[in-house]
């Protein structure tokens, strides 16, 4: 990026936006050295090298993960499908009691 292209018309700002975009724009700047994958696509850069090859996950870590995993599946299989059940039970018997409503029978 050239400079004509990042030059922001600043003539209208305040002191304090000014400043602050100042401040900004240097830290912006200043951080493109050292910047991560995710931080290269918020400033529009695409830097693959910083993510390839994908790094290899050590078996401690690969371990945890597992064992996370099987506490989440668990935890998915038991507690939410049960509150899933409970809430379609009790949308059933609403539904049933609109009906009797509506038929003015309750």
């Amino acid at each position: 990026m050239t400079t004509e292209e990042s030059t922001i018309d600043t003539s209208r700002m305040a002191a304090g936006e000014r400043a602050a975009l100042e401040a900004t724009e240097a830290a912006r700047e200043s951080a493109t050295m050292e910047r991560t994958f995710a931080g290269g696509l918020f400033l529009g850069r695409l830097d693959l090298e910083r993510i390839m090859p994908f790094p290899e996950q050590t078996t401690e870590d690969r371990d945890q993960g597992d064992a996370f995993l099987q506490r989440l599946e668990k935890f998915c299989a038991t507690s939410i499908v049960t509150s899933l059940r409970i809430f379609a039970f009790t949308l059933n018997v609403a539904l049933e009691r609109f009906q009797l409503i509506a038929l003015g029978l309750y």
